[in-house]
């Protein structure tokens, strides 16, 4: 097969909601391959669920990948966590007055999102030159 065939695009995409409402999940984590949603976690299952066929193929070759992917989205989770209170610690920090009379906002639910990519083609460069003998 030609190099460019076996080339793929993986890249995972993770949000975290403070105030959740109308039974939205408070994490969510999404994998791609491609563009196409291959893995979801969310804080209400709190298991990785397989969102594709060939999923389920590696399930049954690899049956750790489910449980080790599961405990990344948990350390995510709680990563994410810890960082939207920091943050609604310091913008409450930020927003009180002074002495006398002055008001203090009301809590704002916030929002933390961030993405991972990782460009399949430099993970196999970066393999093969170092698996390659001097």
């Amino acid at each position: 097969q030609p190099l460019q065939k076996l080339l793929l695009s993986l890249s995972y995409f993770y949000t975290s909601i403070s105030d959740p409402s109308q039974g939205l999940p408070q994490f969510v984590g999404v994998g791609y391959v491609d563009g196409q949603v291959f893995v979801h976690y969310d804080s209400h299952s709190r298991r990785m669920q397989p969102r594709v066929s060939w999923m389920e193929k590696v399930g049954k070759e690899h049956p750790q990948y489910r449980d080790i992917n599961t405990r990344n989205f948990r350390g995510a989770e709680e990563a994410f966590r810890v960082d939207l209170e920091t943050l609604r610690n310091r913008y409450n920090q930020r927003t009180r007055g002074g002495e006398g009379g002055s008001l203090q906002r009301e809590k704002q639910p916030l929002h933390h999102l961030k993405s991972f990519f990782l460009d399949v083609y430099s993970f196999i460069l970066i393999n093969i030159r170092l698996s390659l003998p001097p």
